[in-house]
């Protein structure tokens, strides 16, 4: 040899600088890319340590004379000497078979599991693929029995069908791949400790965007349920309550929940530890949301379309906090737009002050057809029936078997329809009354102490409207 290197390769042989590895070493060093370690014998095929050493030599004589090895010079080689079974490694073989173009085993044994979760699921092909697509490591190493174990398992334990648990694995394919303790561990905290039924907890873990199973009890349930009690000084059954309102909340990290609570506590003058208490509750939701996307929307409500003040616009949403989880461009500007068309813009603010859950309701569903019900049942024109719904938004929202079941009542009473419909449309919060609480209850006393037959007639806003102590004294004065 006449360079160095070699030398230096060549006096690593006798001896004196070390063994194999230290050699395996060198040759990595020097660009090498054949590791000793693979190139040891393969299921009990062991070859003389001098082929081995004579093959070290001669790569580092050639390196040492400038002769380049390249990925692809090995990489031809090596498949030369799989196609002629000269190495017969697991992989080796996979490797010939793909590039022969047939299955190999372990494409075989992916499609068997793949097969038994659409089985035991009953699931299409379409609906199988996007599964594994979202977790194909996990799923695709699962043998079969612990598949049919685990689901197995989940069905008995929740009582749920198999439509039921194929909604949950899907929500979260994850699940498939928990030992049982595990998942037993933690549904029996949901239980335990929050308070939730067998129907809750299913009720939760079948909705998409929320895998609590996946969740740390440790290092994300208890630190979440320790802020709201200290920043809410809220009881565990009242949290308990938040959770499974909207269990997103559960995905927020404790930072983010609390940044977005201080901006509200501002912009809405929450100045009251109940008051953020009331606005969680009624909308655990809006924890969730952005900073810039919280602002957007309560510029919104300032907003020309609208147009109310920052105090009537932080009224509104501490009235109905839920708006704020609705989108503006979907929900609330054609809503808006709608109302506006119908009853004028001044109304519209008008009712949206008075009402604010008016702006949750659907236009084609909701909207649109009730007050062409009630512009049609009680004969109004449209500056009649925008100041009936001024009185009353909260009528714009109820059924319309509902208020005709009232309406007959009412009619009943009065002894004509006519004179009903115009009492009822100048004080539309008759409506507001319970059928079978209140109205048919007073109504029957009024015929036990035979009212009318004495001459006294009883006004149906009295019927309506009174509080209980207050019709008892109405009755017994017109008893007496």
């Amino acid at each position: 040899m006449h360079s160095t290197e070699a030398q230096q390769t060549a006096h690593a042989m006798d001896g004196t600088h070390g063994s194999i590895h230290g050699l395996s070493q060198k040759l990595k060093s020097m660009g090498c890319r054949r590791p000793l370690a693979t190139m040891r014998a393969r299921r009990g095929e062991r070859r003389p340590t001098w082929i081995f050493l004579i093959h070290i030599l001669l790569v580092a004589v050639l390196k040492a004379n400038g002769f380049q090895t390249s990925p692809k010079t090995y990489h031809t080689y090596r498949a030369n000497q799989i196609e002629s079974r000269e190495w017969h490694h697991p992989g080796d073989r996979i490797a010939l078979h793909a590039k022969r173009g047939a299955p190999s085993r372990t494409a075989e044994i992916e499609d068997q599991r793949k097969k038994a979760i659409r089985l035991r699921l009953k699931m299409t092909k379409e609906e199988i693929d996007s599964l594994i697509q979202r977790e194909p490591t996990r799923l695709l190493r699962l043998a079969e029995e612990n598949t049919a174990q685990t689901t197995d398992w989940i069905q008995e334990y929740l009582d749920i069908n198999d439509k039921t648990l194929k909604k949950i694995v899907i929500a979260c394919p994850s699940i498939l791949g928990y030992r049982i303790t595990t998942l037993e561990g933690k549904m029996k905290y949901y239980q335990e400790t929050l308070g939730w039924s067998i129907k809750d907890l299913t009720k939760v873990m079948a909705m998409p965007t929320i895998p609590i199973m996946t969740y740390s009890i440790e290092e994300n349930i208890e630190p979440k349920l320790q802020w709201f009690r200290n920043t809410f000084n809220a009881t565990i059954d009242d949290i308990s309550k938040v959770f499974m309102k909207n269990p997103v909340v559960l995905h927020a990290s404790q930072n983010d929940m609390g940044e977005r609570l201080e901006f509200l506590q501002d912009q809405l003058a929450l100045n009251s530890t109940e008051a953020k208490w009331k606005l969680v509750c009624t909308s655990p939701g809006i924890l969730v949301l952005t900073k810039d996307l919280l602002e957007k929307k309560i510029l919104w409500f300032q907003s020309s379309s609208l147009g109310l003040t920052k105090s009537q616009a932080a009224n509104v949403i501490r009235k109905q906090p839920k708006l704020l989880t609705m989108s503006i461009k979907s929900n609330l500007e054609p809503t808006v737009k709608w109302l506006n068309h119908r009853f004028g813009q001044t109304e519209t603010k008008k009712l949206v002050t008075v009402q604010p859950s008016i702006l949750g309701f659907s236009i084609h569903s909701k909207l649109e057809p009730q007050a062409d019900y009630i512009q049609g049942t009680f004969g109004l024109n449209e500056t009649e029936l925008s100041n009936m719904v001024y009185k009353y938004p909260a009528i714009l929202g109820y059924k319309q078997t509902s208020m005709g079941e009232k309406i007959q009542f009412y009619t009943t009473c009065v002894g004509s329809r006519p004179e009903t419909l115009e009492f009822i449309s100048r004080n539309p919060r008759l409506l507001s009354a319970s059928l079978d609480n209140r109205l048919i209850p007073r109504w029957e006393q009024v015929l036990e102490f035979a009212l009318p037959e004495r001459g006294f007639t009883v006004p149906i806003s009295s019927l309506a409207s009174l509080t209980n102590p207050k019709w008892e004294k109405y009755l017994e004065k017109r008893k007496g």
